[in-house]
């Protein structure tokens, strides 16, 4: 007796032992059925639990079970698995109690011995409970001589700890799949973020899968015109399949693929040689189980995430809603690649208009141009009398068709130096800022004092020289200056200034680079409201409509300005207080190195 108890008490701290060692439940089950059959001297044993559906799930077969098993593995695994509750062992379940079949051949509830399994000579079978109900248990079979009330004790003290033991493990297991989970989520996730390619993002989510859903080999599918056709594929190689990807099934004489379509959730087939929908190939024939999930895109299925098993009854729910979640993942980068791939086409085609749009710009401004030389020609013979004297109406229309054509040969000169302009037309030399603003603004003081605007240039001397494009800068100030005098009113006045970076007199300064010259043009026009100041450089941009057309401009002035002054390695910025209270634009341009 008290080696018995010795015994039983060595058996429980082996099996507590183990579930702190063990990896895995199954490992736990394997040592509480080895420690089992050393206490009774069994030769074979099963240990099980009751499944969500009622039906009974071995979780480990002993090693001499499996060495008796006169089966394919496969097959056996099938068979141990979900399994209906009836005959001698079955008993031990609906009662809920420890039973012993000595002579079970003879007993009325046996149903028989499956095929491949070894004749039962004795049977033990000791339920598992938790909280009172019974939710597995422990079978022993083929003791020499039979089963006896002290095998019977110590298999319910062993089933107490494996209970207890289990239950550890399977905490653990499921804190460890967890973090698992969530790692693989997040690896899944990075790739979505770190990536808009597809394929890259599809193989990631294959690889990560597998770690939360062990399974032989996967595919994700689209679904196109009524078919199904794998896009990615993993573990079909090594088998041999690497044709896998050139597969299309149609959808309608599948019912798993339509189910999950139909339904929006996953599926599941537990043996797909019990699912007669199953598509048989001689090249997939190791397939004995399946799972599958739906990929969505705004709540549309798009495509299909599937896993096989050469193992059947292999997948259970747990594995069908992990899937189901990396499916979701899956329908995030197939959406994010879409879009992506959309704004591409979108920005190819964008580009093609844009140049389509430069071309005809480019070409109508040559061809405006010809004629309005032609134009601008007579006029200026009509003007000079060289055609016979004219009458002060002619003079005074030929003076209106003059301004006029001399403004619409410099908006069209604008035009296709903005069309052509680029950096390695410029041919710099060192220049002379001071004089030669004051010869800039001196071609514009008539104008000026022909609409009663004041004209003022203000230069703090000295300023060091720079090195510029003469002409291209010229054009800069010539269009800063046509628009400050176009939107000054009467009697107000236009200032031109030129100052250095350090000049503490203008707090705009601050936004230009060290070492530079500033140029402003500054007005006392109609202002430009301030959520607007950052965009009036762009091609053909306009404040208001309205204004063009009071006061002319098709809005390529000021572009141009950014061009020639962004190609000198300068910036150009304006600040207003807003409407009606006037503008100040500034040039900063970097000076010569080691000038003061």
């Amino acid at each position: 007796q008290l080696r018995r108890e010795s015994a039983v008490r060595e058996a429980v701290n082996r099996v507590f032992h183990e579930a702190l060692t063990c990896e895995t439940q199954q490992e736990v089950a394997r040592t509480c059925l080895a420690v089992a059959e050393g206490l009774t001297g069994s030769a074979f044993g099963f240990v099980g639990e009751i499944n969500q559906a009622g039906r009974f799930d071995t979780i480990a077969l002993s090693d001499p079970g499996w060495a008796s098993c006169r089966m394919p593995e496969q097959d056996a695994i099938a068979a141990l698995t979900d399994m209906p509750i009836r005959g001698l062992w079955g008993q031990v379940i609906r009662k809920g109690a420890s039973l012993i079949f000595n002579e079970p051949a003879s007993h009325p509830d046996r149903v028989g011995t499956p095929v491949g399994h070894p004749e039962l000579t004795a049977l033990l079978g000791v339920p598992l409970k938790r909280a009172g109900a019974t939710v597995g248990m422990i079978a022993l079979a083929n003791k020499t001589g039979g089963y006896n009330a002290v095998d019977q004790a110590a298999i319910e003290a062993l089933s107490v700890a494996f209970v207890e033991a289990l239950s550890r493990k399977r905490v653990e297991q499921a804190e460890r799949e967890q973090r698992t989970l969530a790692e693989a989520l997040r690896d899944t996730a990075e790739s979505l973020a770190g990536t808009l390619d597809l394929d890259e993002v599809l193989a990631r989510i294959l690889v990560n899968v597998e770690r939360v859903v062990p399974h032989d080999a996967s595919t994700i599918m689209f679904i196109e015109d009524g078919y199904a056709r794998v896009v990615r594929s993993r573990g079909y190689a090594a088998r041999g399949l690497d044709s896998v990807l050139a597969v299309r099934l149609p959808i309608g004489e599948l019912p798993n693929l339509r189910q999950m379509i139909e339904t929006g959730g996953p599926v599941i087939i537990a043996d797909t040689q019990q699912y007669s929908s199953w598509v048989r190939l001689p090249e997939t024939s190791w397939i004995r189980s399946y799972v599958g999930a739906p990929i969505r895109v705004r709540g549309t299925v798009v495509g299909l995430l599937n896993l096989d098993s050469a193992t059947p009854g292999f997948f259970r729910p747990l594995h069908a809603e992990r899937l189901k979640t990396f499916a979701d993942q899956a329908g995030v980068a197939i959406e994010n690649a879409r879009l992506y791939a959309s704004l591409q086409e979108t920005n190819v085609e964008l580009q093609a208009a844009v140049r389509a749009k430069d071309e005809m710009i480019q070409n109508v401004s040559h061809e405006l141009r010809s004629p309005l030389t032609v134009i601008s020609g007579y006029v200026e013979l009509f003007a000079e009398a060289g055609l016979g004297a004219l009458t002060a109406e002619q003079t005074q229309a030929l003076s209106v068709m003059r301004a006029q054509s001399k403004r619409l040969l410099f908006m069209v000169n604008r035009l296709l130096t903005l069309q052509s302009f680029s950096a390695d037309k410029l041919q710099p030399m060192e220049l002379d800022l001071e004089s030669w603003l004051a010869c800039a603004a001196e071609g514009w003081e008539l104008r000026a004092a022909g609409a009663a605007i004041r004209l003022d240039v203000e230069v703090t001397s000295p300023l060091p020289p720079i090195r510029v494009d003469a002409d291209f800068l010229g054009q800069v100030i010539e269009n800063l200056l046509d628009n400050a005098l176009k939107f000054s009113p009467q009697g107000g006045a236009v200032t031109v200034r030129a100052f250095l970076q350090t000049d503490d007199r203008q707090g705009q300064s601050a936004a230009a680079p060290p070492a530079s010259v500033i140029i402003t043009v500054a007005d006392q026009g109609i202002g430009i409201p301030r959520d607007k100041l950052s965009s009036i450089f762009g091609r053909f941009y306009q404040v208001d409509s309205g204004s063009s057309r009071q006061y002319g401009g098709v809005g390529i002035g000021l572009a141009l300005c950014k061009a020639i002054v962004e190609a000198h390695g300068g910036r150009i910025w304006a600040d207003s207080a807003g409407e009606g209270q006037g503008s100040t634009f500034y040039v900063a341009l970097p000076g010569l190195a080691g000038s003061t």
